[in-house]
């Protein structure tokens, strides 16, 4: 199934849909192999030209901001869209680490903004910090 069309689906059965809508919450329901496939393809997108693979993430990322900011205002601009699927790696890098126990979360994550989150690195974290790409401090 399409991301696009899971994160649709999500967004319709949610149980309680009164509550703000946060992407983070959707991707933490992805299995570790649809969390795999989801961060190549992001990955793919922001390091490559476009491809007809891509379609889906950036519609998936347009989804999901139109969710959350409950926003009409149509994507229609490439580096807009570009950005977004961009803060959707980092919410897939960031469920990724927590699901290794490498940090820890306090607060919700999101494409509008995680002002009010809390990253804490875990003990493990620290003891793999030579296998990321990049530091955790």
């Amino acid at each position: 199934m399409p991301f696009s069309e899971n994160l649709v689906t999500y967004l319709v059965n949610r149980t309680n849909p009164a509550r703000q809508f946060c992407t983070g919450e959707w991707i933490a329901t992805l299995d570790n192999d649809a969390l795999t496939r989801l961060s190549v393809l992001t990955d793919e997108f922001t390091l490559q030209s476009a491809a007809p693979h891509h379609d889906d993430i950036i519609l998936c990322a347009i989804q999901a901001h139109i969710a959350e900011s409950g926003s009409t205002f149509p994507v229609d601009d490439a580096e807009m869209a570009f950005e977004l699927v961009a803060k959707l790696a980092i919410l897939i890098a960031l469920e990724s680490l927590v699901r290794h126990k490498w940090i820890e979360l306090d607060g919700r994550t999101s494409l509008e903004g995680m002002n009010k989150l809390c990253v804490r690195i875990t003990e493990l974290g620290k003891a793999h910090e030579r296998d990321l790409k990049f530091p955790l401090h």
